[in-house]
């Protein structure tokens, strides 16, 4: 199927869309993903959010080149998600500064006194 084809079932909301976009750019937008991430796992989340970003954002937006639109989505969102594992990793030892505080009672208020 063309690219011109997919991107008008996206703009009819044709659930084939993503069937479609799946079939022709699903190795090539897994590549990306599994190049960045490095984890079959991650790859995956982040290929299934790549379908459902271009099922948001495609009406609005008419992509000229489906390939690279998808492609671009994949990118950013791996790269997003590799930050996020990044910065958990990171501050793992890291907790609170409340959680280690003494547990003392909360100081009365004092009443007006009339």
């Amino acid at each position: 199927m063309e690219d011109r084809d997919i991107i008008a079932l996206y703009f009819a909301r044709n659930e084939d869309a993503i069937k479609e976009s799946s079939v022709k750019y699903g190795r090539y937008v897994t590549g990306i993903s599994m190049s960045i991430l490095q984890n079959a796992l991650d790859a995956e989340e982040c290929v299934n959010d790549t379908w459902l970003k271009a099922w948001n954002s495609i009406p609005p937006q008419d992509p000229p080149s489906l390939k690279v639109y998808l492609g671009r989505l994949v990118r950013h969102l791996s790269i997003d998600r590799l930050r996020t594992i990044t910065r958990l990793k990171r501050d793992r030892g890291w907790r609170w500064p409340w959680t280690s505080w003494p547990t003392a009672p909360c100081p009365r208020k004092r009443r007006r006194q009339t």
